[in-house]
């Protein structure tokens, strides 16, 4: 998992997190959150709700 990436598209491009969002029928407010929260606190202080809205919409981003 490529946190650094993450980071980059959390400060200079959240139109990607809102996007896939958008495709992924969730609020982008939660995954921009949880896009947040990741890089500051890690994946593993997810709850499993939010580990599987990370795997879902935002893993696809960064993993490649």
């Amino acid at each position: 998992m490529n946190l650094d990436a993450l980071n980059y598209i959390n400060k200079n491009c959240p139109e990607v997190l809102e996007q896939a969002s958008k495709d992924n029928d969730v609020d982008d407010s939660v995954i921009k959150g949880i896009a947040l929260f990741v890089v500051q606190n890690g994946y593993e202080k997810l709850s499993e709700k939010q580990k599987y809205h990370f795997d879902s919409t935002i893993r696809p981003l960064i993993d490649g």
